[in-house]
């Protein structure tokens, strides 16, 4: 089992700190991946963009399997759809709903 750590500030994600994880991810694609962090959040967004970038998921799949974690509040809202817009991706979808709920 391989270890990478990924150092992300939570209240300072960065296009640098996805794309650090993304190439950790491409490293051996064929292997299963175990992503973690402490409480889920970073994992379950970088997770996301992951799989709708690099995999073909579609955004309201990936967007419903990391709403079963979290909803990104709006620091991470504006690094996800940042990350989509450069990669020529939109976030939106039928029945997604960005709004951090209360």
């Amino acid at each position: 089992m391989d270890y990478v750590h990924i150092p992300v500030i939570w209240d300072q994600p960065t296009a640098s700190d996805f794309y650090a994880f993304a190439g950790a991810m491409q490293r051996e694609p064929d292997r299963k991946t175990l992503l973690h962090c402490q409480v889920n959040y970073r994992a379950s967004a970088f997770g996301f963009l992951y799989r709708v970038l690099y995999e073909d998921v579609s955004v309201a799949e990936a967007k419903a399997d990391m709403n079963s974690v979290w909803q990104p509040n709006e620091t991470w809202q504006k690094l996800i759809f940042g990350i989509l817009e450069e990669n020529g991706k939109s976030p939106h979808c039928d029945g997604c709903s960005w709004k951090v709920d209360d």
